[in-house]
């Protein structure tokens, strides 16, 4: 039997401080690597209907000008669909702002700022991540955020 309750306490299911002032949140690796399918996550969820405009622009930037590619992904997600992604080890570590027009399915629309693993690996990284700055029909919303990890997709 495995003590999960122990496995959800560490540090890689937790966010942690940022220790960059320019940016609020920051999604990091476990310092011993990080297994297939794990991720971190900031995320929000905005009113809206069907058809509605959205468009979200979020600054990023992490701490691996190059490396090992193909284990650690930066994403935004839209309604749990990928939109845009960078393989942290081949888009060097220079600050982005990620700008995406989207367009509502439903009542409400889900977007997310994640870290996410393809494969295992002991690669450390740690994502800067910006709060989101999301519109509806060109009307800023707030972005009320929350976070998660999660052991697999």
């Amino acid at each position: 039997m495995h003590d999960t309750a122990s496995l959800f306490k560490a540090t890689f299911f937790q966010q942690q401080a940022s220790d960059r002032p320019a940016y609020p949140h920051m999604l990091t690796s476990a310092s011993k690597g990080t297994f297939t399918s794990w991720y971190q996550e900031i995320k929000t969820t905005v009113s809206s209907a069907v058809g509605d405009s959205i468009s979200v622009q979020v600054a990023l930037e992490d701490n691996r000008p190059q490396g090992e590619q193909g284990y650690l992904f930066k994403q935004l997600l839209f309604d749990g669909e990928v939109v845009w992604e960078a393989d942290i080890g081949a888009d060097g570590a220079a600050p982005q702002t990620i700008t995406r027009a989207l367009e509502a399915r439903g009542t409400a629309a889900q977007i997310s700022v994640r870290l996410h693993a393809r494969k295992a690996s002991w690669i450390q990284a740690k994502v800067y991540a910006g709060t989101p700055e999301v519109t509806v029909n060109g009307q800023p919303v707030a972005a009320t955020l929350s976070q998660r990890a999660k052991a697999f997709s």
